[in-house]
């Protein structure tokens, strides 16, 4: 019976976008390398900037939000007024309920 070759294959490195080979020296030399340790400090990086800019701007949709229902509790737009007046008319007071 004659032998084949066979492939061992390639691991893709998602920090890195390379392709590595699939065998445990070449992964432990390649996790140990500069290229990978600094991709892996500059994607925790972003990653830490990512959540402070969705907590701000958490924070700031809420305050608005608190701002507009501040507002909203003494109407003065005449439309607005109108539309509460015909509303109740129509649906017997639906808005105090």
């Amino acid at each position: 019976m004659t032998e084949y070759w066979v492939s061992q294959g390639k691991k893709w490195c998602d920090l890195c976008k390379i392709f590595i080979s699939n065998n445990p020296s070449s992964i432990k030399n390649h996790e140990l390398g500069t290229r990978h340790k600094e991709a892996v400090t500059k994607r925790l990086s972003n990653m830490r900037e990512e959540k402070v800019a969705k907590d701000k701007e958490k924070k700031e949709t809420a305050r608005v939000l608190t701002q507009i229902e501040e507002s909203q509790e003494t109407p003065t737009d005449p439309r607005f007024m109108f539309w509460i007046a015909r509303t109740r008319t129509w649906y017997g007071n639906v808005l105090d309920r």
